[in-house]
């Protein structure tokens, strides 16, 4: 992008940072964030007059018309995209962070990526969607030539991002980044020569025809499909089009473009294979290749250089110029802690929420088919989709498999049948149904999460049409009972799978390390605590990076494990089923369910013997409980996250303690660790039995830690207002009161047991509440005599951490298992 206004870093660079001036801020703002070089976007059923006065009397009558900032432009006049010579690209190579935890294997954070410009303009509806189309069919699933190229043959563990084809920028890119290479430099032109091998592969013998049938069956499927977020979504979906002056309504009709994908085929079979040729293989286009190399001292130099450039930033001020900073932190400091003028902001009142609000309830018919227990949900329509769930009770699981949970998960659905090799069953897939999705999830107990034992599960979840339910049930049942774990094929599939997922789950801990902290914060405080850590936590990533580097043999023992938990947990006899579906559906999708899935699962499936199971005799290991933890990573800043025991789902307390932390986050926590404390975000959770103050990206920690003693104390105190809890419960009913999609209806009731009395019953708490009820419960579980809290935070590997240790912290380094 060198050359455009792309090749500025759009967050700023930390090391051209400094030398911004207070002046040269003020402007860049003044011009570009002005309503000259704004769009405008409204949705919803709100009249759009009333919208347009309110912004030209609150808005644009207070500004004066700017030219120069009406005509920002993100194309670059004079740029070509086109080559101006015919040599390679220059290969880039900078440093980035190790993933720290790879050992012998190649590190994920070795990552390359070649990029080329697509001679295409970003706003044009049709070249644009065909291409996006090329894009997925090269790259998407097992099948795809590009994986086959790439991870198949073992030049990488998986792909990166910059992967696909991109029209965020005025500029489209054709990228293919790969991550977890070896041989760094030396590996870059194999990578190459892969790429441009399949590439020529696909124009020279053609996309599969079922992977084409199953992405437009996919197509087809997403206009039927309702979303949540729908105006949100769409918004994200023509802003940059809107931004790159592009017409939004073409851009935003997928019937049209369909149509004429389907004509072009026609007309010729190799529609598709032609835009690889004429606008991916193009040797006249500019190009850039980037290789990241791992630095195991990455952080600490970057802390070194950052440390060392305060220092000469300091020697060139005199003393009134430090007196002048400190003058200008004190009046900053001044600032922040006024309060804001909410009253300006248009509201909500609690008097637009009503008593009753029937769109929140379900309507659900239970019964039995055959033997096992079904839920039908009665909603008014789904565009003839169906959405069908399957909810495997795993409570005669023995433990030590739990562990293993969030690999069979993964795998579910990617390793082939008897039938279908691996690379196939996508394809097959995406013939018939929307996906198949599976996960473990835990329920505590809604009335006592201490005492009582949480229930583990396994979800499916599916959705196809009318003449589609036949075929994906009995795919479902393939997979339930056929999937071939130990053969060669599916082996290698694994290994590939557990590389990836390592990869992943590595890169995961600078992004998600506030859930990830939260996580381990509640290990121990209830019975599910241990098993989300086990299904999603540290311990996890910990564990995946070891799996990822095994032996064939330690694989096959991993295959055997994952066999057995299909035959213990996979049994009509752990089995509910819930189904959102149209009345005139209904019958239909009832027989299906019979004849299809429930008669042939009973009569595949037997009780394996208990002592035939891999780990028959193992027992399973527990992390280690802590009051304070932290875990150091190769991250450049801290997730700092503070929890403390709480009360079940349907205890008096859950319901102010849920409102009690809204205001705490929006009105203490966000002042003192965001603005004040320089942290990208932070948040206060109320959740099943747990009560968490948590932050993000956050360079003060022991300042947050203070901060969350703090919030304890203001909330005891009452130092919040009547207002503050009326913007509290407005922000808790957008929650609550979030249309539902009909693919949502009936989940809560089928998976937690949560009825409409419940609802009802928490609606009214909610609007009944007062000032002095939160003051109260913020007494009782705040005080000095509360439970012991649990801190745990997840942060940089830098050279200070004695001070953590000296401060109680069980310091733990997540280091190459080697080391």
């Amino acid at each position: 992008m060198r050359g455009t206004i792309y090749e500025h870093v759009s967050g700023g660079d930390p090391k051209q940072i400094p030398s911004l001036t207070y002046e040269q801020l003020r402007a860049f703002h003044a011009k570009n964030y002005h309503p000259s070089n704004c769009c405008f976007y409204s949705y919803g059923d709100l009249p759009l007059t009333d919208h347009l006065a309110y912004l030209d009397q609150e808005i644009l009558n207070n500004f004066e018309y700017r030219t120069d900032s009406a005509a920002t432009r993100v194309n670059t006049e004079g740029f070509s995209v086109l080559r101006k010579t015919k040599e390679d690209p220059e290969l880039i190579v900078i440093r980035g962070p190790s993933s720290n935890m790879s050992g012998e294997a190649a590190d994920p954070n070795t990552k390359f990526c070649m990029s080329k410009f697509v001679d295409v303009s970003s706003t044009d509806p049709f070249p644009t969607f065909v291409l996006r189309i090329v894009g997925y069919l090269l790259t998407h699933g097992p099948a795809s030539p590009l994986f086959k190229a790439l991870i198949d043959s073992n030049l990488a563990q998986d792909f990166s991002v910059g992967t696909g084809f991109d029209t965020s920028t005025y500029y489209p890119t054709f990228g293919v980044g790969v991550e977890g290479i070896e041989g760094g430099e030396t590996a870059v032109p194999a990578i190459r020569k892969a790429v441009h091998d399949a590439l020529e592969k696909v124009v020279a013998e053609g996309f599969e025809k079922e992977r084409v049938a199953g992405l437009l069956h996919q197509l087809e499927l997403s206009l039927k499909h309702i979303t949540g977020n729908f105006g949100l979504q769409m918004m994200h979906g023509i802003s940059s089009v809107w931004a790159h002056g592009g017409d939004l309504i073409k851009n935003l009709q997928l019937n049209p473009l369909l149509e004429r994908l389907n004509e072009e085929m026609a007309r010729n079979p190799k529609f598709l294979e032609s835009y690889v040729r004429d606008y991916l293989m193009r040797d006249d286009l500019r190009e850039v290749q980037m290789l990241m190399l791992p630095s195991e001292d990455f952080v600490r130099d970057q802390e070194r250089r950052e440390r060392e450039n305060l220092a000469a930033k300091l020697i060139e001020q005199s003393n009134s110029d430090l007196d002048r900073i400190a003058r200008t932190t004190e009046k900053l400091e001044r600032h922040q802690q006024k309060e804001q003028p909410l009253e300006c902001l248009p509201t909500l009142t609690l008097d637009d929420i009503p008593r009753v609000e029937e769109g929140n309830f379900d309507h659900i018919d239970k019964t039995q088919l055959n033997s096992t227990s079904a839920e039908f949900v009665r909603v008014p329509s789904t565009n003839e989709i169906s959405y069908l769930r399957l909810l495997f009770d795993m409570s005669a699981l023995p433990q030590a498999y739990h562990q293993y949970m969030n690999v069979f998960t993964t795998v579910f659905g990617s390793l082939g049948t008897s039938r279908y090799a691996y690379d196939e069953l996508p394809t097959v897939i995406a013939n018939c149904s929307g996906g198949v999705s599976c996960s473990a999830m835990t329920a505590p107990s809604l009335t006592d999460v201490h005492g009582e034992p949480s229930k583990q599960s396994m979800l499916l979840g599916t959705m196809c049409l009318p003449h589609k339910v036949d075929e994906t049930l009995s795919l479902l049942h393939k997979l339930l009972t056929d999937t071939q774990f130990l053969s060669e094929e599916n082996l290698r599939q694994l290994r590939l799978i557990l590389q990836s997922s390592a990869s992943t789950a590595s890169s995961s801990i600078s992004s998600s390390g506030a859930g990830l902290a939260g996580t381990r914060s509640r290990v121990g405080l209830t019975p599910a605590g241990m098993y989300d850590e086990l299904y999603s936590g540290l311990t996890q990533i910990e564990q995946l990076q070891k799996w990822a580097q095994c032996s064939d043999d330690e694989l096959r023992r991993i295959a055997r494990v994952l066999q057995d938990i299909a035959r213990v947990v996979f049994s009509p006899d752990n089995l509910r089923l819930s189904v959102v579906t149209e009345d005139k559906l209904r019958s239909q999708v009832e027989q299906s369910l019979k004849s299809k899935l429930l008669e042939p699962l009973a009569g595949s499936w037997s009780l394996p013997d208990a002592s035939s199971l891999t780990l028959a005799k193992e027992e399973l290991k527990l992390p280690a409980v802590s009051p304070k933890n932290y875990f150091a990573f190769p991250v450049s800043v801290n997730f700092v996250v503070e929890t403390q025991p709480s009360v079940s789902f349907t205890h008096e307390d859950h319901v102010p303690l849920t409102v009690l932390a809204q205001i705490m986050s929006s009105c203490y926590l966000h002042q003192q660790v965001r603005e004040q404390g320089g942290a990208y975000g932070s948040g206060v959770s109320q959740n099943e039995g747990s009560f968490s103050m948590s932050s993000h990206y956050d360079p003060n920690t022991f300042k947050t830690l203070n901060a969350y003693a703090g919030a304890r104390q203001w909330a005891a105190s009452g130092e919040f207002s009547d207002r503050d809890l009326q913007e509290a419960l407005l922000s808790v009913f957008a929650s609550v009161d979030a249309p539902k999609t009909p693919s949502m209806k009936g989940r809560m009731s089928f998976l937690r047991g949560i009825t409409n009395d419940m609802r009802q019953r928490r609606r009214e708490q909610y609007l009944s509440l007062k000032r002095q009820d939160l003051v109260d419960v913020a007494r009782k579980y705040f005080s000095e005599d509360a439970p012991e809290k649990r801190t745990v935070i997840i942060g940089k590997d830098g050279d200070d951490l004695h001070e953590f240790s000296d401060k109680g912290f069980d310091v733990q380094r997540f280091s190459s298992p080697e080391q």
